[in-house]
């Protein structure tokens, strides 16, 4: 499946206005928690590549998700995406095991993100406000998502066309604080 996505970073203070005008214009949605466990090599070699993968945790519902060949265009990023349902919790994961991929590697469980997300449908779009707790921080998204980059583009002028982009994924920024913080120790 390929996956478009326009992400903004927000303060505390902007979260709240955004999720109080998306909840006016477009109905209040429940929030709903999710649980990102990532995976990588002892080199952080996804990382480096610009890929991501980690079991999602919905409820009591596991899948193993993988995203690959990256790339942004008008800061929408676009990526190949791969889901499979799984129902025991892995260690490790091998992508030639898990989900028919040519990678033997073994990819193992370095840490998690736990994110409280409000959907709110904007016609063919999902626009996700996410609250994001890891390793001791809180941090605030917004995520755009639509197969149609031009929707995108229409729901970022209409709700986030002062906001700056952000194109630093929730692996990224997990990963830059697990980094610092393993210098520390």
């Amino acid at each position: 499946m390929i996956e478009n996505e326009l992400k903004f970073m927000l303060s505390h203070e902007q979260f709240n206005q955004v999720k109080k005008i998306l909840s006016k214009r477009y109905g209040a949605s429940s929030c709903k928690v999710q649980i990102n466990y990532y995976y990588d090599s002892n080199n952080f070699s996804m990382l480096h590549f610009g890929n991501s993968l980690r079991v999602r945790q919905k409820d009591n519902n596991l899948s193993i998700e993988y995203k690959c060949k990256k790339t942004v265009s008008e800061g929408i990023r676009k990526c190949e995406e791969f889901k499979k349902k799984i129902l025991h919790f892995p260690y490790t994961i091998v992508l030639s095991k898990e989900l028919s991929i040519d990678d033997d590697k073994v990819y193992n469980y370095i840490g998690n993100l736990i994110t409280e997300r409000t959907n709110f449908k904007i016609g063919s779009a999902v626009v996700s406000l996410d609250k994001n707790y890891y390793l001791g921080k809180i941090d605030y998204e917004l995520e755009i998502e639509s197969r149609n980059s031009e929707t995108i583009k229409n729901i970022q002028n209409l709700i986030a066309s002062n906001l700056p982009i952000n194109n630093m994924g929730k692996y990224k920024r997990f990963y830059n604080v697990f980094s610092d913080w393993s210098k520390e120790q």
